[in-house]
């Protein structure tokens, strides 16, 4: 009896330390392929950094890498314009105040009015010139995918800086 309780306790033992390496072997092919199309990810944004397409509509690609040890991988680039809310809106309308003055109405309708049209300005500047990329990076066989998202700028255009006071 004593033999099968310490066959069965050695048994239970065997059986968790390979279910644990065998988690662990899976955990660590699963990290593998993410650092794998990380690096493939950031190749690609590089790459379009330094030749980016024609910033004038949204743009969306998808090719198969050339390379011939990636073949099983497939990229999509994805670039769209940033789009702000109306940041005018943030402003609040003089009509909001009424236990302020005429004058100090007066006061405060001017300056909201020159604030209206900074951040409108704001708003058309970095509309222009802030752009969103997001490159997908594909697994043909596994079907796993990795997304990698951050902004670029469209070296083409300028910041406006003309109020017209």
């Amino acid at each position: 009896l004593e033999v099968l309780v310490a066959v069965m306790l050695f048994m239970v033992f065997i059986l968790a330390f390979y279910s644990s390496q065998g988690y662990n072997i899976n955990d660590s092919r699963i990290l593998e392929e993410d650092l794998r199309m990380n690096e493939l990810a950031t190749n690609i944004l590089n790459q379009t950094t330094l030749n980016p397409p024609n910033f004038g509509n949204s743009y969306k690609q998808t090719k198969t890498f050339e390379e011939k040890e990636f073949s099983n991988y497939s990229y999509t680039v994805e670039m769209e314009k940033l789009e702000l809310p109306d940041l005018a809106k943030l402003i609040p309308s003089p009509e909001e105040d009424s236990s302020a003055s005429a004058e100090d109405a007066e006061f405060a309708a001017d300056v909201n009015a020159l604030q209206k049209m900074v951040l409108e300005k704001v708003k058309t500047n970095v509309e222009r010139i802030i752009w969103q990329i997001r490159i997908t990076i594909t697994h043909k066989v596994d079907k796993t995918n990795y997304s990698l998202s951050t902004w670029i700028t469209n070296p083409n255009e300028k910041v406006e800086l003309d109020l017209n006071f």
